[in-house]
Order: structure tokens, then C-alpha cells, then sequence
């Protein structure tokens, strides 16, 4: 089983190894500039090889007249211009006032039945309602 000392002296070691490998090569100054002028030439040469252009007579220009195309109609692109009087919009029709002969074929009278059968409605229904809470 490792300890905490164990990993933390292993962590010690491979640290000082890294520390040494740097120390090695920053000392070892002719290692340092033949990997700094290889890679200041390969970035030179990547830079070349992209600006050259491809072929040596340079690139072919389209023919412009095979591109052309007949103009699209004015009316085919924009909505057409709406005129400047728009009627008025009637959202909904005012009422008119319901008169007592137009009322007549609606209406029935709640106590033509009597009083007592609109008690015993509600009353039922009140009783089913509280039948039904837990």
C-alpha cells in the first residue's frame, strides 16, 4: 500500500529529473539554436509554399458571359405597395339591445317548478359533493 511520504518522494524524483533535463539543455547552447534555426526554416519554407501559386502561368479567369443571368422582376422580390386609404376593420358587430320579445323563447322561470325542487336540487348535489372529500 503507498503512503502519502511514498508518492510525495516519487513526485520529488521525477520532478528533479525534469529539472535536470531543462537545466541540461539550456546549458547545452548549440542543442538550443539548431532546434531554433530548424524550426525558423521550416516556418520559412511553409510560408513559401503557400504564397507560390499553384500553376506558372497563374490561375485562368471565367468566362463572365456563360455567369450572366436575366434580371429577376421587381414583383417576384418585394411585396407590392399597399394603398394609402385602408377600409376601417370592424372586429365585431355592436350588439343591439336585446329586446323583452326576443328574450321570451330563451327564458324560463326557475320557480315555475316551485321553491322546494330547486332546494332539493342544490341540496343533492351539496350531499354528493361531501360524500366524495375523504
Amino acid at each position: 500500500m503507498w503512503s502519502f511520504s511514498a508518492i510525495l518522494s516519487s513526485g520529488k524524483e521525477v520532478w528533479y529529473r525534469v529539472v535536470d533535463t531543462v537545466q541540461d539543455l539550456v546549458h547545452n547552447r548549440t542543442l538550443m539554436i539548431i532546434v531554433g534555426v530548424g524550426g525558423a526554416l521550416l516556418i520559412c519554407l511553409l510560408i513559401i509554399a503557400i504564397a507560390l501559386p499553384k500553376k506558372a502561368g497563374g490561375y485562368s479567369k471565367p468566362e463572365l458571359a456563360d455567369l450572366t443571368l436575366p434580371p429577376l422582376p421587381q414583383e417576384d422580390i418585394f411585396l407590392p405597395e399597399e394603398p394609402d386609404f385602408l377600409p376601417r376593420v370592424l372586429l365585431q358587430e355592436e350588439p343591439a339591445p336585446w329586446t323583452t320579445e326576443d328574450v321570451m323563447p330563451f327564458w324560463t322561470d326557475p320557480l315555475e317548478r316551485g321553491e322546494g325542487y330547486w332546494r332539493e336540487r342544490v341540496s343533492n348535489a351539496l350531499d354528493d359533493l361531501l360524500e366524495e372529500i375523504p
